[in-house]
């Protein structure tokens, strides 16, 4: 039997007999292997001196984060195994299916572009996975207006060319997987999601995500990635102020007027600074996306803006603000559908 074309990357941290078993079952199907010992104590070395002779072991001293350990393969494999076109990124634990992996590899053969697993949940699924994937999926959804319904799945395969934009990705731990997605998605680079398994054994016990710890970490760092979002929403609130108060102060309409004028130069805003900073490869798609997506934005601050400052008296600048934040799900639901649409899981 002919051996596959990705090599499959398996970052571990103190693992237990599980990584044995998934070596064993991705040699038996062909798949050259390569674990990164991701400064385990060396109390661990006997689980990984018995997968020697049948994956290649490399590692480092102290633990440095699943970040750091999937950039150190992409490093041995560009420098060392320029043999093999494909990569395919897995967890140690038995989370991934070894029929997923299979697939995946056919896909990312047949595409030759990113795939992306993403689990569908339908099964019991540990409250720490559910709420951190939730969250990460509706912060990742408003920065980048690009919906994903798991972001965190650690089964992704790239080619070979991908390696070196990889390597430039920043972060060392569980926020680093997260920053790929973002990455992808702001440059509008193509990938294809895949649905995979979900495998979750004995609750998660073995994961060594931190929920609270690696939570807030994820969401702060793709927040940075928001910051054109965030700047321009800031914007907005200090624009509405400044025509209600100054511009158009003596005009009947100076609720709609500033509220529309406000939220149009803050869009406008938006969008200079994100081609600026993010250069997508296919400038046109954010440009369509986000203006449809503002534009119906627009109908529903516009709406609540009328109802919290004339029904309810608040000030302009809190108006649009409250506006603003309440529009969030509705955005985050149309974004959702649109990707159902035109991002179609294989």
């Amino acid at each position: 039997m002919k051996e596959k074309n990705s090599i499959i990357v398996l970052p571990s941290y103190q693992p237990d007999e599980k990584l044995i078993k998934v070596v064993n079952e991705l040699f038996i199907n062909r798949f050259k292997v390569l674990v990164i010992n991701d400064g385990s104590d060396p109390s661990y070395d006997k689980i990984f001196d018995q997968i020697k002779d049948k994956a290649i072991v490399v590692g480092y001293q102290g633990n440095k984060g699943k970040g750091f350990a999937l950039k150190y393969g992409y490093k041995y494999i560009y420098e060392h195994l320029q043999e093999y076109p494909y990569l395919i990124t897995a967890d140690g634990d038995g989370q991934h299916a070894t029929e997923d992996i299979i697939k995946m590899d056919e896909i990312v053969t047949s595409l030759k572009r990113p795939v992306i697993g993403v689990r569908d949940f339908k099964t019991k699924v540990p409250i720490k996975s559910r709420i951190g994937n939730n969250l990460s999926c509706l912060t990742q959804t408003l920065i980048t207006s690009r919906y994903l319904r798991d972001n965190q799945c650690g089964l992704r395969a790239f080619t070979r060319e991908d390696i070196p934009w990889m390597m430039k990705v920043k972060g060392n731990r569980y926020e680093y997987e997260m920053n790929i997605i973002s990455y992808l998605q702001l440059k509008e680079m193509k990938y294809a999601p895949m649905h995979i398994q979900t495998i979750y054994e004995n609750n998660n016990e073995g994961s060594h995500f931190r929920p609270f710890r690696d939570t807030v970490r994820i969401q702060k760092i793709i927040l940075k990635f928001g910051l054109p979002k965030l700047i321009s929403f800031i914007v907005g609130i200090v624009l509405s102020y400044i025509y209600f108060q100054f511009a158009f102060s003596n005009i009947n309409l100076n609720y709609e007027i500033s509220t529309l004028l406000a939220a149009l130069t803050s869009f406008l805003f938006y969008l200079l600074i994100y081609f600026i900073i993010y250069r997508p490869l296919i400038p046109y798609r954010p440009l369509l996306r986000n203006v449809v997506i503002k534009m119906l934005s627009f109908i529903g601050v516009f709406l609540f803006v009328e109802l919290f400052s004339r029904l309810l008296n608040l000030p302009i600048a809190l108006s649009y603000f409250l506006a603003s934040f309440v529009m969030i799900f509705p955005s985050h639901y149309l974004l959702k559908a649109m990707a159902m649409v035109y991002e179609s899981q294989i």
